[in-house]
């Protein structure tokens, strides 16, 4: 196998949705790691909330990434105000574990 479709199976191996603990919630929610076309897609829409603040921005985060056990979208951009008035650490938790995703275990060298 040559190296450009190595790295393509390994982004393929870690594109699956992986399992979100919420604090007080028994069913979990999942989420699959941030791409950089998310990336592009929450900063669109943080910039066009008119406040492009960071606060914005971690909101279209989970807006964008929360899913349910079927892999649907559990908000929507009309629950923006109600996530922005939710508990912060309930918040910090879950963009906690969504920035985690994107941790690399460090591979051995050959």
């Amino acid at each position: 196998m040559d190296l450009k479709s190595a790295i393509l199976d390994a982004a393929k191996d870690r594109s699956a949705a992986k399992e979100i603990i919420i604090p007080g919630v028994e069913e979990a929610a999942y989420a699959t790691p941030l791409t950089i076309g998310d990336l592009n897609k929450i900063k669109v829409q943080t910039e066009n909330s008119g406040l492009d603040t960071e606060t914005d921005t971690n909101v279209f985060m989970i807006i964008n990434k929360l899913q349910d056990k079927d892999g649907k979208q559990i908000f929507t951009i009309q629950d923006r105000n109600e996530i922005k008035s939710m508990d912060w650490k309930l918040l910090s938790s879950i963009l906690e574990q969504l920035n985690d995703m994107g941790e690399i275990e460090e591979a051995e060298k050959p």
